[in-house]
């Protein structure tokens, strides 16, 4: 029972990294525009807006992007988390 723990902690902890490199991603990506909307003058509230909509659409694009991993590993997941579950019951 031991090693389905450690496998669904493993799958939980890739899955977290991928979002952890997606946000990542997101953030290196709003610093650039950032400077170059204010090397461009554009500041204040319209550089928020346009920084917002950035981070939203760089956000579902990369879901969709990873969105059969994603659903592969959670899939793996509930399996994983199934086994775990039936595994009293199957022991004598």
């Amino acid at each position: 029972m031991g090693t389905v723990s450690q496998a669904m902690k493993g799958v939980w902890s890739l899955i977290l990294e991928i979002v952890a490199a997606v946000i990542w991603v997101i953030a290196v990506v709003e610093a650039f525009l950032h400077r170059q909307l204010a090397s461009l003058g554009v500041h204040g509230q319209l550089q928020s807006v346009i920084l917002i909509v950035a981070a939203v659409i760089l956000a579902l694009v990369a879901f969709r992007a990873l969105a059969g991993l994603l659903r592969l590993l959670f899939v793996l997941l509930l399996i994983l988390f199934a086994v775990h579950v039936a595994m009293p019951l199957v022991r004598p």
